[in-house]
């Protein structure tokens, strides 16, 4: 494959980094993104209202970053913070708390280009590709359909293990969605772009980070909540671009998030209200849930 260093127009990225509070590691994903082998790039920090030392550390960067400071507003308006900030034709996101191997936007970037491709997304250490059996090499490229029934069935393509064109992005992230933010992003840029070619490098190219702070994020009644919010502002912003089966299949995401958060509302021992809320929605989608059970007990027996 013929590398973007070698061609003769080279792209210039715009990698966008939020961040919140997490100072102590916010450095290690800065360094992994200057110490790329692929060097036309710009590096843009949303700082989203940390209360530690954040400020100083982004300012210890000087040039070599683009810093900026904002009030609290959650992982999507930073995002789009970011991406109104951008200059690149290419857009890469990274979480703060994860890194990337050196030579992964080189790589990512030398398959975009050659094969003009919409977005490239590629696996870590702890993400396992769920429709692996589709891919015959270590470069694949994803038609319009089958990237539709990916993106419909489940998130593919983590935060930080994604490129994509800037035109792909269009409007960028939704600003209501609390958790799926970029599960929705993945949908709406692939509904939007009907002739979208999607490549995928099944190549391990970054690690995902997972330390206390996230495991206990899952454990909490506010996480659930927000992941229970955004399969609502999915199917309120998409059903009618969705297929009856994908509604279902969006509806399934619903019902499950529901039932995970009514598992954490009774550990936590929540009041009553609350609690006979959700058990009330969740039989009020009766064929949404039998599918559930259903596929549940087939996953089981396989």
């Amino acid at each position: 494959m013929k590398l973007a260093s070698e061609t003769r127009k080279v792209p210039y990225v715009s990698v966008i980094i939020t961040t919140y509070n997490r100072a102590d590691v916010l450095n290690n994903a800065i360094e992994s993104v200057l110490s790329q082998m692929y060097k036309n790039i710009e590096i843009i920090v949303v700082d989203d209202g940390s209360n530690d030392n954040t400020k100083s550390l982004l300012e210890s960067y000087g040039d070599r970053i683009i810093p900026i400071f904002k009030s609290n507003t959650g992982k999507s308006h930073s995002r789009n913070t970011g991406l109104s900030a951008a200059k690149g034709s290419l857009i890469a996101t990274l979480d703060s708390d994860d890194v990337w191997y050196p030579d992964y936007l080189e790589k990512a970037i030398d398959f975009l280009t050659n094969e003009k491709l919409d977005a490239v997304f590629s696996t870590c250490q702890l993400h396992k590709f769920k429709y692996q059996h589709f891919v015959n090499n270590t470069y694949h490229v994803f038609q319009y359909k089958e990237i539709r029934e990916i993106v419909l069935n489940y998130c593919p393509a983590p935060t930080s293990g994604v490129v994509m064109q800037r035109t792909f992005i269009g409007d960028g992230w939704n600003n209501l969605t609390l958790e799926y933010e970029d599960w929705h992003l993945q949908i709406a840029c692939v509904l939007k772009n009907k002739n979208c070619r999607v490549g995928y490098i099944s190549e391990i190219l970054w690690e995902k980070r997972e330390d206390e702070v996230v495991r206990n994020k899952l454990k909490t009644t506010p996480q659930n909540q927000r992941r229970q919010w955004d399969t609502g502002i999915l199917l309120n912003h998409l059903r009618d671009d969705l297929t009856k089966e994908e509604n279902s299949i969006i509806q399934q995401y619903q019902v499950k998030d529901t039932i995970r958060l009514l598992i954490v509302l009774i550990k936590n021992r929540e009041n009553l209200t609350k609690i006979w809320k959700e058990i009330c929605f969740i039989f009020s989608k009766p064929t949404i849930l039998v599918r559930i059970v259903s596929n549940a007990l087939s996953n089981k027996i396989k």
